[in-house]
This record gives structure tokens, sequence and C-alpha cells, in this order.
């Protein structure tokens, strides 16, 4: 491997601990992926789920009972706060999403 891909390679996993330690500080947690994952998925009413990657994170939900689902991508961001922001808001969109689709799927059965 190259020198410049091998710092490039560096500075994205020092990054990518930067972005799971950032995140694990905003629920109050150990800084783990997984533990995050879980976290998330247990911590909200639609089961919303998360996934880190070179790019940043990508977060989402399925509708339990339909074909609905959502996910968002939320590209790194240097400021600690802003990405915070981002990604609770990122949560909270797929709560709204599952939380409207939902009500719709009890609409159908209704009927």
């Amino acid at each position: 491997m190259d020198p410049v891909s091998y710092n490039r390679m560096c500075e994205d996993a020092a990054y990518g601990d930067w972005l799971v330690e950032t995140i694990a500080n905003s629920i109050g947690i150990e800084a783990d992926a997984n533990k995050i994952e879980r976290a998330i998925y247990k911590g909200t009413s639609c089961g919303a789920w998360v996934k880190f990657d070179e790019k940043g994170i990508i977060v989402g939900t399925i509708v339990k009972g339909s074909d609905a689902e959502y996910n968002e991508r939320i590209e790194l961001h240097e400021d600690e706060k802003e990405l915070c922001k981002r990604f609770w808001n990122a949560i909270q969109r797929c709560e709204d999403f599952a939380e409207e689709h939902f009500d719709q799927e009890d609409l159908g059965d209704a009927s």
C-alpha cells in the first residue's frame, strides 16, 4: 500500500472513532458502535437502526407489518454539536415516519 493510501486509511479510521465517540457521548454510553446501535433500537418506539460507515452514519426504520421503510444518511461533519443535531433530527424523522405509516396501516386494516 502506498503511503498516501495508508495515511488516508488511518485518517478515515480516526474519524470513524471520533464519530462513534461523539454519538456515544450524546447518548451517555460507552463508545462502541454495537452498543450505540442497540441503544437506539431499544430506545426508539420505531426500533430505528443505525449503521456507521466511512461516509458517516445511516439511520432508518422499517414499519412492522408493512413494506414501508425510511433511511437517511448523515454526512460527516467536523462540528460535534452539528453532527449530534443532525443525528437526533434524523432519528426523530424515523420516529415520525414510522408513526405516520403505522397509523396508515391501522386505518387500512379497519376498512
